[in-house]
C-alpha cells in the first residue's frame, strides 16, 4: 500500500454489518472522523468481515477480521509474551466424564460452586471460544486511536463483554489513545463483570454517551464523560435507491413494522410467543380492515440467527392479507434501508436503530422495548414514553391504543420531531469535534 495517510484508526466493537444498526454506527463514525481527518486510513475490526461488502463504496476502509480461528493452545504457544488468556475450560465437563453419578446428584449445585469458583481463578473464564487479543497487535500498530463503536456491547444481556475489554486492553498496553463512542452503559447483572468494566472505562481517553442514565451512571462512579448523541441519527437515507412500493398502497396510510424472532427468544418467555405472535396477526389485520393501512415489512437484520425476514415472512403468511403487505425482495444496505422506512407516515420497531431510522426522519414511532435503551431514546426523542410498549406487554389492546394515540397527536408529534431531531444531529456532530480535541 504506497498511499500516504495523515492518520490511521481502528475500530472495534462492531459485529458485523449485518446488522443495520452497527452499519450505520459505523457510517456515521467514519464520516464524521473524515471530517476532520481526510486522509486518513480506517481499519474496521469485525466479528463477521463477509458481511462488510455494503460498506465497501467508503474509500481507504480496510476490513479485518476481529476473531482469532487458531485454537488456544497454538496462540500460546505462538504468542508468550501477549499473554492470551487462556479459552473457557469447562472443569463441569471433566468431572462428568470421569465420575458419573455426581452428574445426577449434583447436576444444580456442582455448577454454581464451579462458576463462582472459575470466575476469580481462571483467566477468561467468560471469554467466547475466540481470542482476538493475538490477531490484533499488528493491526493496532501505528494507530492513532482506538475507537469502540456497537452502541450497547457492555451490557450483559448478550453474555459478558470480555472479547471488548481483552480488545481495549491490548490498545491500552500499547499506549494508544482508546475512546467509547456514542454508547448506553448500564450497571452489568454480575458484580465482578461489572466491576470489570468500570475499571476498564477508567483507562479510556475519552468516553461519549448517548443518553441521561449512562450519563449519570458513569459520572456516579467517577468518570469523565461527554455528552452526545447516537451517530445514526446523521446518516442520511440512499434517495437513489430504486424503492417503489406497489400500488395498493395509494390512498392508504403506510405504516412500516420492523420485527424479530430473535427478540421474542431473548427477552419473551416461551410461553407467552404463542400468545405474541396471535396478537401481533389480529392487530395487523385490524389496521389492514378497519383503519384502511397498508404494512411495510422492514427486515433490519440480516444474519441468520435474528431471521428477521424469515421471520416477517412467516409473519406476513399468518395475517393473510397478501396484497396488503409489502416485503421487499432485496436485501438493502442501511441507507437503502432508511429510505424505505421513510415511505411510511408511521412506524413500528422492535429494534433500536430501525426507531432511529424512523425518528431520524421525521416519522412518529411506536416503540416495542427490550432494553432500557428503548425508554432513553423515546424520554430523548419525545421527551416522555407514551408511544413505548415493553416486551412482555405486547397485546391487542396495547398495540392499538399506542396506534390511537399516535394519530391523535401526529401533526403535534411531526412539529416536535422535525425540531428535536435538528438538536439531536447537533448534539451527534459533537462526537467528532471531542475526538478531534484529544488526537489534536
Amino acid at each position: 500500500m504506497n498511499k500516504k495517510y495523515s492518520h490511521k484508526f481502528v475500530i472495534i466493537g462492531h459485529e458485523g454489518s449485518h446488522n443495520r444498526g452497527c452499519e450505520a454506527l459505523v457510517r456515521t463514525t467514519v464520516q464524521m472522523i473524515r471530517e476532520h481527518y481526510p486522509q486518513s486510513l480506517i481499519c474496521l475490526v469485525s466479528k463477521y468481515p463477509e458481511h462488510e461488502v455494503v460498506l465497501s463504496d467508503i474509500q481507504d476502509l480496510i476490513v479485518v477480521p476481529g476473531i482469532s480461528v487458531f485454537p488456544h493452545y497454538i496462540l500460546n504457544s505462538l504468542s508468550p509474551k501477549i499473554g492470551v488468556p487462556s479459552e473457557r475450560y469447562n472443569i463441569w465437563k471433566y468431572i462428568r466424564k470421569r465420575i458419573v453419578w455426581l452428574n445426577k446428584i449434583f447436576d444444580k449445585i456442582i455448577p454454581r460452586i464451579i462458576k463462582r469458583i472459575a470466575k476469580k481463578i481462571i483467566p477468561g473464564y467468560f471469554a467466547d471460544n475466540y481470542l482476538p487479543v493475538p490477531c490484533l497487535e499488528n493491526v493496532y500498530k501505528n494507530a492513532d486511536a482506538v475507537i469502540v463503536t456497537g452502541g450497547d456491547i457492555f451490557y450483559d444481556d448478550y453474555g459478558p463483554p470480555l472479547l471488548e475489554i481483552n480488545m481495549l486492553e491490548l490498545a491500552h498496553k500499547l499506549g494508544i489513545k482508546t475512546v467509547i463512542w456514542g454508547f448506553s452503559i448500564w450497571p452489568q447483572k454480575d458484580h465482578s463483570i461489572r466491576k470489570k468494566v468500570l475499571d476498564m472505562l477508567a483507562k479510556v481517553d475519552l468516553i461519549m454517551v448517548r443518553d441521561d442514565a449512562t450519563y449519570n451512571y458513569l459520572r456516579r462512579a467517577g468518570l469523565e464523560i461527554k455528552r452526545v448523541a447516537d451517530g445514526a441519527f446523521l446518516m442520511a437515507p440512499d434517495e437513489k435507491a430504486p424503492l417503489s412500493l406497489p400500488a395498493e398502497h395509494k390512498d392508504r396510510l403506510v405504516i412500516g413494522f420492523n420485527g424479530s424472532s430473535l427478540m421474542f427468544g431473548q427477552h419473551i418467555p416461551c410461553a407467552k410467543h404463542a400468545f405474541v405472535t396471535q396478537e401481533l396477526v389480529r392487530y395487523f389485520q385490524y389496521l389492514i380492515d378497519n383503519e384502511n393501512v397498508f404494512i411495510v415489512f422492514v427486515p433490519h437484520d440480516g444474519y441468520p440467527a435474528s431471521s428477521e425476514r424469515g421471520f416477517l415472512w412467516e409473519l406476513a403468511t399468518l395475517i393473510n392479507r397478501p396484497d396488503m403487505i409489502y416485503i421487499p425482495e432485496k436485501i438493502y444496505n442501511a441507507p437503502e434501508t432508511k429510505a424505505l422506512v421513510g415511505k411510511c407516515s408511521c412506524f413500528i420497531a422492535m429494534r433500536f436503530h430501525a426507531s432511529i431510522a424512523a425518528m431520524s426522519q421525521g416519522i412518529p414511532t411506536i416503540g416495542l422495548s427490550y432494553s432500557p435503551k428503548f425508554a432513553g431514546l423515546h424520554e430523548l426523542v419525545y421527551g416522555h414514553k407514551r408511544f413505548l410498549l415493553d416486551y412482555e406487554s405486547i397485546a391487542f389492546d396495547g398495540l392499538l391504543g399506542k396506534f390511537d394515540c399516535l394519530l391523535k397527536n401526529g401533526n403535534e408529534v411531526k412539529v416536535s420531531l422535525k425540531k428535536r431531531i435538528a438538536e439531536l444531529k447537533s448534539q451527534a456532530e459533537l462526537s467528532g469535534n471531542y475526538f478531534r480535541q484529544l488526537v489534536g
